[in-house]
């Protein structure tokens, strides 16, 4: 075996041990997060029910959009909540950018429309860490009032977003870097039978 597929092969040895304490590191218990967003839709009243969040007469939001956030290793969720007084909001995630954009009682996200009662879900596959990939779903509830509230009508997103397990994805990147040390392995062999 040269001295060039010995570092190689020692190098994917180690990447490959790397690779499976990252695995360890992502599953390990980290601490709570406990400020989810507090809202959700009454399908018999069809208006949005917002505990301890009250809205007045005088809040003339556009576009409201509540997203909880969740984390491997974390046990509870997060509130990532944004609204807008025209018709436009820009809001960032982990997984994705967003733009919603209104139209009279239409909703556009990122430059497609999507329609009351429809849901958006977008998976980000590739990111740094090989054992888990970024979701986020949410659904266009529509131009519907706050209850309890004389406040205008507003659309209102809901869902939620974060990174999740993949155990298809980390056994994807495991037998590809186990093929690379295998055929790196067996060429060094042949070229040392050879000489």
């Amino acid at each position: 075996m040269n001295n060039i597929t010995r570092r190689t092969t020692i190098v994917l040895t180690a990447t490959i041990g790397i690779f499976l304490c990252i695995g360890l590191g992502t599953v390990m218990f980290k601490g709570f997060i406990d400020f989810p967003c507090f809202v959700r839709y009454d399908e018999v009243n069809q208006c949005v029910l917002s505990d301890g969040y009250l809205v007045g007469e005088e809040d003339e939001e556009r576009i409201q959009v509540y997203l909880d956030t969740s984390q491997i290793g974390f046990s509870g969720m997060g509130c990532n909540m944004e609204e807008s007084n025209d018709d436009v909001l820009g809001m960032e995630t982990s997984v994705l950018s967003l733009k919603f954009e209104r139209s009279g009682d239409r909703l556009l996200v990122n430059g497609k429309e999507l329609a009351a009662g429809d849901d958006f879900s977008f998976t980000k596959f590739w990111n740094l860490n090989p054992w888990t990939v970024y979701t986020i779903n949410f659904t266009n509830y529509g131009a519907i009032p706050v209850c309890q509230s004389n406040a205008p009508s507003r659309i209102v997103v809901m869902g939620e977003y974060g990174n999740e397990l993949s155990i298809i994805k980390g056994i994807i990147v495991l037998t590809i870097l186990l093929i690379i040390t295998f055929k790196l392995s067996r060429s060094s062999k042949t070229d040392t039978n050879a000489s």
